[in-house]
């Protein structure tokens, strides 16, 4: 369904992960901590890459798995968190290296063995510090018109990949709450022709699929996950 998808920088952001991923399987048991964007991009992107290492037998308990608040540009609750937990693994899913260099390079510093950051927000230099695997497949500001990844189409491209039984039509609920549908019209119509679901040549284009069963579910998560605290 994403080959189109699947340029050389997705590829090389999907093999960094299953490189990081093994050294997660091998050493699960001294704690993994699991951090999304705040969300309904993100809470979908956590959804199938929890459900994927789960399925390699790396458990993430409810209790490190954590909401990244949008406009906490310092992360401080998750660096609170990392500080008092000291696990051997974070992995974050649609929070920007830029926000803060600082706020990164102290949650890497609270991390044993290795953070992995997927971040598809444009960027003017990833952060390089040790421990710290950034995969981004829009890094520059020189590639402006390339269309952006959102995590949910890379964690189910994980979960694919790992053979996991999915519900793909949870990223097009995502999708529409990046407001990026528009660009991606293939996708919704080969959804559709799986799923029997509404495509955007049976409801008037991309606007119209914002009056679905997609547009109502997206509105609903993200009003859940516009709020402030991460408990709501």
């Amino acid at each position: 369904m994403f080959d189109n998808y699947l340029t050389s920088e997705m590829t090389g952001c999907l093999g960094a992960w299953d490189t990081f991923e093994a050294r997660v399987a091998a050493r699960s048991d001294e704690g993994v901590v699991l951090a999304y964007h705040g969300t309904c991009d993100g809470l979908v992107a956590a959804a199938y890459l929890l459900h994927t290492l789960r399925g390699n037998g790396v458990d993430v308990p409810r209790s490190r798995i954590l909401w990244a608040a949008s406009e906490d540009h310092t992360y401080e609750q998750l660096r609170s968190f990392l500080r008092q937990q000291r696990p051997a693994f974070l992995i974050t899913l649609g929070i920007s290296v830029e926000n803060s260099p600082e706020a990164l390079a102290d949650m890497v510093e609270n991390v044993s063995q290795g953070v992995f950051v997927f971040d598809h927000h444009i960027t003017n230099g990833i952060p390089s510090f040790d421990k710290l695997v950034v995969v981004n497949p829009t890094p520059t500001s020189e590639h402006i018109k390339t269309k952006p990844m959102p995590a949910s189409i890379f964690g189910y491209l994980c979960a694919e990949r790992a053979g996991r039984d999915i519900a793909p039509w949870l990223v097009g609920v995502a999708l529409l709450d990046e407001g990026i549908e528009d660009k991606l019209p293939f996708f919704f119509e080969e959804m559709s022709r799986l799923h029997d679901l509404p495509s955007p040549g049976m409801v008037g284009g991309a606007s119209g699929l914002r009056q679905t069963i997609y547009g109502r579910i997206s509105r609903l998560l993200s009003s859940n996950f516009a709020a402030r605290e991460p408990d709501h």
